[in-house]
């Protein structure tokens, strides 16, 4: 039994694009012969917050990894107290000293980065940069 398919769709115009009637034509002319060489160069204005957060973002940006260096310190205190115990025979107590230790470096140079950068603003404001 002989099957007849319908005739093939009429090819359709194709729009603009890259193989569209288009394709080939120059693109428009720019007003008054300027080429983008000749525009100046465009600066969008500053929003007030913006200037308010300006060197902020870079403080943020230190201060999100406090938690990250408080962990790491505490842990590798703590890994070699735990190994110093192995060593010596003195479980737990080694592990506890050194992690309390790490604990406590790694607040001390919290209170120092806070104070340096309290430091900084006050010199800021007082230099009328704030």
């Amino acid at each position: 039994r002989l099957t007849t398919h319908p005739d093939p769709p009429a090819p359709r115009e194709r729009g603009p694009g890259r193989d569209g009637p288009m394709a080939d034509s120059p693109p428009p002319p720019r007003p008054s012969g300027e080429t983008p060489e000749d525009l100046p160069d465009y600066h969008r204005p500053t929003m007030d917050w913006e200037r308010e957060a300006d060197g902020s973002i870079g403080s943020a940006m230190s201060w999100a990894t406090v938690g990250i260096e408080l962990a790491a310190t505490v842990f590798l205190f703590g890994l070699l107290g735990w190994w110093l115990d192995g060593r010596f025979g003195t479980t737990p107590w080694l592990l506890v000293v050194l992690a309390m230790l790490g604990v406590t470096a790694a607040l001390i140079r919290i209170i120092r980065r806070a104070t340096q950068e309290e430091r900084a603003d006050e010199k800021a404001e007082r230099d009328g940069r704030g």
